[in-house]
Formats: C-alpha cells, structure tokens, sequence
C-alpha cells in the first residue's frame, strides 16, 4: 500500500510525473510477465467503475488485471499473480487508470487499436504493430 494520493502526477506542459510507487509496480511486471503481444482493456460496473487489462501472449491469456477505483492499493505482480492469472489493484481516477495501461503497452511494444464490435465493453486492444514483410530482391 503506498501513502501517495496518486500514482502519476500530469504536469505542465504535459509531462507526466511517475510516483516510486509507480514504478515498483512496473517492476513486476518487467521481473514476471514477459512476451506479451496483446493486451485489451475492458470497463464495466460492478458497484462500481472497473477496468480490466487482459494481458495475452501467443492467443493464451497470461493475467487479468482488475483494477478499481478507490484510494490506492497496489500489489506488486508475483508469480503466484502468474500462476492464478489474476491481480486486482485499486486507483483513485481515470488518469491513473489511463497513464498505467498505456506506460504498459509501451512497456510491451504495443500500439492501439479499436475493437471491431462497436457494442462491447472492450473500449481498447493494444497489439503488436503489423509489418509487412520485406520480398527480397
């Protein structure tokens, strides 16, 4: 649990500001969640507002990461996280929420996409970029 109000700071000029707490978090995910290729990301309410990060690898799901608004509470991933396919974190707003999941998929190599079904609750995909592949001469 960390004493910080929020996990990123936007500042002037749009900077963004990590917290310590930020960037042990990311930390885990560099040390136990390696060769992700797709992450998607799912809202929905649940007596609340919830967002869920579905990280795959490969077509296989890796980890769910649920995370709810509220007062910060972060768990660094384990592999114990790994081997369940889940971790449920708390972050106070939607800059939070936002700034993580894209810090992530940069983390990752990834670029967003839309989904293709207009009426689902995945808002975004976050994939590897397409690239062609080269004829040789």
């Amino acid at each position: 649990m960390t004493k910080e109000r929020f996990l990123a700071e936007v500042m002037t000029g749009d900077r963004i500001w990590r917290s310590g707490s930020f960037d042990a978090f990311l930390k885990g995910f560099s040390d136990n969640l390696p060769g992700i290729d797709n992450i998607m990301l799912t809202c929905y309410r649940a007596g609340q507002a919830v967002t869920e990060l579905v990280f795959s690898s490969g077509g296989n799901v890796k980890l769910y990461l649920t995370i709810r608004e509220g007062k910060i509470s972060l768990t660094r991933l384990l592999p114990e996280h790994i081997r369940l396919s889940a971790l449920e974190i708390s972050l106070p707003d939607v800059v939070d929420i936002l700034i993580l999941t894209t810090v992530l998929a940069r983390h990752y190599g990834l670029t967003p996409e839309l989904a293709d079904d207009a009426g689902t609750s995945t808002v975004l995909m976050f994939a590897r970029p397409f690239r062609k592949k080269r004829r040789s001469s």
